[in-house]
């Protein structure tokens, strides 16, 4: 498992019109309309797949070129066609599109409707369920209907710049409970000004309503003036919260947040007062659970040792049921540990074994008590805790650094692994209680009905995701739901696919997943893309797998907050420095990093310039990769030691510490299930 390595490259097939097609998208994208519909036109003469898809976009350029007449005239014909049909819902989309510019919403959230209540659970769905919430709010008639979607989807949203966007849109709902859900929203990611602009003008609305929502709104009040520094008029409504509501979420959370606001302030015997009181009065709660994990993080941050250890024991034996418990044994254990009290971690880490078996700490756990172990000379005991970590399976950091430790505490450990400084290796791949299954070896190219699929996929066309819509609808028509995940995931629509899997538990036997489940979590996504850019830089295409996966779960339109794009989340600036730098790299590549092919092209030299760096050690080289070179040359002095363990251990970036952990686990998860000859063999 060398992060260098040779590949051959897989020879493709091609669809009529295919290249037509394909110059029209480019043009559009650079905005050469002329050019655009030139391509589009030969594509439309040739009979094949995407002889309607080029009628389409052809359709969109009229609405680009400001003739939204011709534009949906020429859609309406297309939006007409059979329902479920990847055409006619991307025609509806793009009617919908140009009818809400017009100032039709009501016509476009018709068009719309179908798509946006999808029973797909498809996160690209989730742009035309906001589209639809946006037409419906825009009519007198709809407007509650499209503020109860717009909550809804705050209720199911995870990314928090999608939660705020949903928060500013909920914040003009006449609803006050709305309004009050979103300045919450804005108060808990920090954004204050806006949130005080929320609370402004709901106090007029809340004179007359419930206990409930006067006691969230007095919190959020509270919570907005120790922000805006009015901290003791903050203090006093936070105190009176905490005692008019005490039984409510709302006055555990005014005391929690009082004690916090003392803590900052440095009145040091207060602050303990108030926490200790959290305690006791509101003991196995979430709100002092989570006040108590902030109180041990801050101790930790100012490298108050014993403290922190002290408010994590704390936590774990107060709030033993709540969802921090088991994260705050493992980290008061590893404090110990590196006290040197190997002792009394072991005894925290079989804490947690024996109470949270199902914890997705387990492995961690397991692999830090065999160190522990190990430090007190027992390594018999050390074995079984490592063997009991790779229980975990495939693609858990620890379940493969304890399948190493298990393989270099062998009398002979033989060669192998996965290579990360020099000739050393690091995590080491899984053996699969399942065999994989000849139908796991399908290539699903192969198979006429997603042969347009790979097509726009591979291109980081939008069409691939209308294809895997119309292929999820009717999954028996196509081989079954698997068959179907199998084909979106290896044509780089995993996230997609694995959130089918995960929420239908599909590919599960006897608690123990398949390797088709697996081959949908790890696909060899965009794999001759990957084949022909890994032999170019020599990079192991497994390694840019690993990668793609960790940045953007093969998502070849997202951008990041900060602005980085496509699979492998390039900065533009650092696509502008490779164009300079790396004759490998052209203007064309750089210019277009949601194309996935240029994506993974900018991400193979950036990550072989960052291996070749760091003298082939890929542990410095994917801290690299995220965090930049710069900090990690200084946390190499600041921490020169060789071990790798404890250079991970102490990147002061969490982002950077867990995504270094998280690649090495897809790494040694991809070389797991797709071994070499020789490879892989269990523990024994």
């Amino acid at each position: 498992m060398s992060p260098v390595i040779l590949v051959g490259v897989a020879i493709l097939s091609t669809l009529p019109g295919e290249d037509s097609y394909t110059a029209g998208r480019i043009a559009e994208y650079q905005t050469k309309y002329g050019d655009a519909a030139k391509a589009y036109d030969e594509c439309a003469q040739i009979e094949g797949p995407l002889n309607a898809f080029a009628r389409v976009r052809k359709a969109v350029l009229h609405g680009k070129a400001n003739d939204s007449a011709a534009a949906m005239a020429e859609l309406q014909t297309f939006a007409d066609g059979p329902a479920g049909d990847p055409v006619t819902m991307m025609a509806k989309a793009e009617l919908a599109k140009l009818l809400q510019q017009a100032g039709r919403p009501a016509d476009a959230a018709k068009l719309i409707w179908d798509v946006a209540w999808s029973q797909v659970p498809s996160r690209w769905v989730d742009q035309y369920r906001m589209m639809l919430a946006d037409c419906l709010t825009a009519s007198d008639d709809s407007k509650q209907m499209g503020y109860n979607l717009y909550a809804q989807m705050l209720a199911e949203a995870r990314n928090p710049r999608v939660r705020m966007e949903l928060a500013q849109k909920l914040s003009a709902s006449p609803d006050v409970q709305h309004r009050l859900d979103a300045a919450m929203v804005m108060v808990t990611a920090g954004e204050f000004g806006q949130a005080s602009q929320v609370i402004q003008a709901l106090a007029p609305m809340v004179a007359d309503t419930n206990a409930e929502r006067a006691a969230q709104y007095a919190y959020l009040n509270g919570r907005v003036q120790l922000a805006a520094g009015d901290t003791e008029p903050g203090r006093a409504v936070l105190r009176e919260v905490a005692a008019s509501y005490a039984k409510t979420m709302w006055g555990r959370l005014a005391a929690a947040h009082i004690a916090r606001s003392l803590f900052r302030a440095k009145e040091t015997e207060a602050a303990k007062e108030a926490f200790d009181q959290l305690v006791k009065d509101y003991a196995r709660t979430e709100e002092t659970s989570d006040a108590l994990w902030w109180l041990a993080s801050r101790y930790a941050e100012q490298e108050k040792l014993d403290e922190a250890i002290a408010e994590y024991l704390r936590l774990a034996k107060t709030c033993p049921k709540q969802e921090r418990a088991d994260d705050a044994l493992i980290a008061a254990a590893e404090g110990l540990r590196g006290k040197g009290e190997f002792k009394k971690a072991g005894e925290l880490y079989a804490q947690l074994l024996e109470h949270y078996p199902r914890s997705p700490l387990v492995s961690a756990a397991s692999y830090d008590s065999g160190l522990a172990h190990e430090k007190q000379n027992n390594l018999k005991a050390a074995k079984a805790d490592y063997v009991k970590a790779t229980l975990r399976g495939i693609g858990d950091f620890y379940a493969h650094r304890a399948m190493e430790r298990l393989y270099e505490l062998r009398d002979n450990p033989g060669a192998g692994g996965s290579t990360i400084n020099g000739l050393k290796s690091f995590v080491r791949p899984i053996e699969l209680p399942i065999k994989s299954s000849p139908e796991a070896d399908v290539t699903y190219r192969d198979n006429a009905w997603c042969e347009r699929l790979f097509y726009f996929a591979d291109h980081g066309f939008e069409e691939a995701e209308w294809e895997a819509l119309m292929l999820l609808a009717q999954p028996d028509q196509y081989g079954g739901q698997m068959a179907v995940c199998l084909a979106l995931s290896e044509a780089g629509l995993a996230a997609t696919a694995t959130q089918i899997v995960e929420r239908g538990q599909l590919g599960i036997q006897n608690g123990v997943p398949t390797p088709e489940r697996l081959r949908v979590l790890y696909p060899r996504a965009y794999w001759s893309q990957v084949c022909e850019i890994a032999s170019e830089t020599r990079v192991d295409p497994y390694l840019l797998l690993a990668i793609g996966r960790q940045e953007s779960v093969f998502q070849p339109r997202v951008v990041s907050r900060s602005g980085a794009t496509g699979v492998m989340q390039l900065m533009p600036d650092t696509a502008d420095w490779l164009m300079k730098v790396e004759p490998g790299v052209q203007n064309e590549h750089s210019n277009n990093l949601s194309h996935p092919a240029n994506s993974l092209r900018l991400g193979a030299y950036y990550l072989m310039r960052m291996i070749e760096r760091n003298d082939d050690n890929l542990v410095f080289a994917l801290a690299s990769y995220n965090a930049g070179p710069g900090n990690v040359a200084k946390w190499r002095k600041t921490h020169p030691s060789t071990d790798m363990e404890v250079f991970i251990d102490t990147i002061p970036f969490e982002e950077t510490k867990d995504y270094v952990k998280k690649v090495l686990g897809n790494y040694a998860a991809y070389h797991s299930l797709y071994p070499d000859p020789g490879l892989v063999a269990a523990a024994k």
